[in-house]
């Protein structure tokens, strides 16, 4: 969608839809997801109003098939630490890459890059569990009693930077 005049999307049964892609929708607020399994990719850019809390509430109760990459380029300024804590709150089987982009003006190279990564890292962590015994992260009552708190024992990398480009 680019300059929608809509205020809340609804999707409703969308069983081949992969992305969700929104554009200088000045007045979208909010988002609605049920049963879109296989989405894996959402790039906001540009949308005054909208709710980035509820959109990201709304992508985590999504049932995991896929990894996912949340790209934003937001109007309003954002909580990374409670967005980290909400993020790595729950028990989510899959990778979770978010992008905050301010650079100007936006680089559709960059979101191509990403997108490449996040395959490559997907892969070679099932090569790793599948073939080379690898065994996958859980957390037992243990860890839970252990790691109470954020952030729960868990490795969190962060990457901020500029990214240049030779154009």
């Amino acid at each position: 969608m680019t300059n929608c005049g809509i205020t809340d999307l609804v999707l409703k049964d969308c069983p081949k839809m992969m992305f969700i892609h929104a554009t200088r929708c000045r007045v979208l607020k909010h988002l609605k997801v049920e049963n879109a399994p296989i989405v894996n990719r959402f790039d906001y850019a540009q949308c005054k109003k909208l709710n980035m809390d509820q959109v990201l509430d709304q992508i985590l109760r999504m049932p995991p098939e896929r990894n996912r990459i949340i790209y934003l380029r937001p109007m309003q300024q954002v909580d990374t630490l409670t967005l980290e804590q909400k993020l790595f709150s729950g028990p989510y089987p899959y990778h979770i890459c978010i992008i905050h982009e301010f650079s100007n003006p936006p680089n559709v190279r960059n979101k191509v890059r990403i997108r490449s990564w996040m395959d490559t890292i997907a892969n070679i962590n099932q090569e790793l569990i599948k073939y080379e015994f690898f065994p996958e992260a859980t957390r037992s009552e243990e860890d839970l009693k252990k790691y109470p708190k954020y952030p729960w024992g868990r490795e969190i990398y962060t990457l901020e930077g500029n990214v240049f480009t030779n154009d």
